[in-house]
């Protein structure tokens, strides 16, 4: 009966031995020490057995999380207050939404994605080097109030108000990166 459907052997052997259908919790505990990820709209639900289950629904963009992820699978952080870098270049990663909750975070390398929105990014204090070159950014408004902030790539930002920059850029100095546009 579940042969025609594509489940992992844990979970098959598991639906042949049950005569009555199980809850998702007991199918997800019965295969707690598998490493898969498990996503509904390209949203991660649940990562089951990874080291550092409280990272696992942090943030909103799948591509973000699974970046994240990869750093919990390779060891390399347990808990929010370990993650001081995060490197997700071409990643695919369109919202930051869930990033202020890595508060400890001091370098970002976001460059060639799809993000518009740096909004999220306001509460994350201790941030010093960004990196989002090749990104659709229309305002930098969030980085002004970041006083750690010490390095920050946005070359192929087009869109970028040259003012905002050059506010920016006043602050920075040569560290900024700016996109042709703006460069006198």
């Amino acid at each position: 009966m579940y042969s025609k459907f594509p489940f992992h052997p844990c979970l098959a052997r598991l639906l042949r031995s049950l005569t009555v259908c199980g809850t998702t919790l007991l199918l997800l505990a019965a295969c707690k020490n598998n490493h898969f990820v498990y996503t509904f709209n390209d949203n991660v639900i649940n990562t089951p057995g990874e080291p550092g289950q409280q990272l696992a629904n942090l943030l909103r963009d799948a591509n973000l999380q699974g970046c994240l992820n990869q750093l919990v699978e390779a060891g390399k952080i347990t808990d929010l207050a370990t993650v001081k870098l995060l490197a997700c270049p071409g990643s695919g990663v369109h919202t930051l939404v869930g990033i202020d909750k890595l508060s400890g975070l001091e370098q970002l390398e976001l460059s060639d994605n799809t993000i518009s929105d740096l909004f999220p990014l306001a509460d994350l204090k201790n941030l010093r080097t960004l990196g989002l070159r090749n990104n659709p950014l229309t305002s930098i408004a969030p980085l002004a109030d970041m006083q750690l902030l010490r390095f920050v790539s946005l070359q192929g930002n087009d869109r970028l108000p040259c003012k905002e920059l050059a506010a920016l850029k006043a602050r920075l100095g040569n560290t900024l990166s700016e996109p042709l546009h703006c460069v006198e």
